[in-house]
């Protein structure tokens, strides 16, 4: 991640397993055991501190850069659509 979004803050949670990446994080934290996913997920949204989350398991593996390049755009809401065409309200 740090070589596609250089400023992105990595929290890595070692949901009852110790981790051999956690040099990578700028926060780790270590679970004696399994607390699941989602309460490893919600352990993370709690420590992180920048406004976008991301969340990756252990076996995601990106094929090309194009993922983590559309994380590290600036984010810009979608353009609103009207239902209706004009005239026709």
């Amino acid at each position: 991640m740090r070589r596609f979004c250089p400023g992105a803050e990595i929290v890595l949670v070692g949901n009852g397993v110790t981790s051999n990446a956690r040099h990578v994080a700028d926060t780790y934290i270590p679970l004696a055991g399994n607390i699941g996913v989602a309460g490893g997920w919600n352990l993370a949204a709690l420590e992180a501190t920048r406004p976008y989350l991301c969340f990756l398991n252990d076996d995601a593996v990106f094929v090309d850069d194009e993922p983590p390049r559309r994380l590290s755009r600036r984010h810009e809401p979608a353009p609103s659509r009207s239902v209706f065409e004009s005239g026709e309200a």
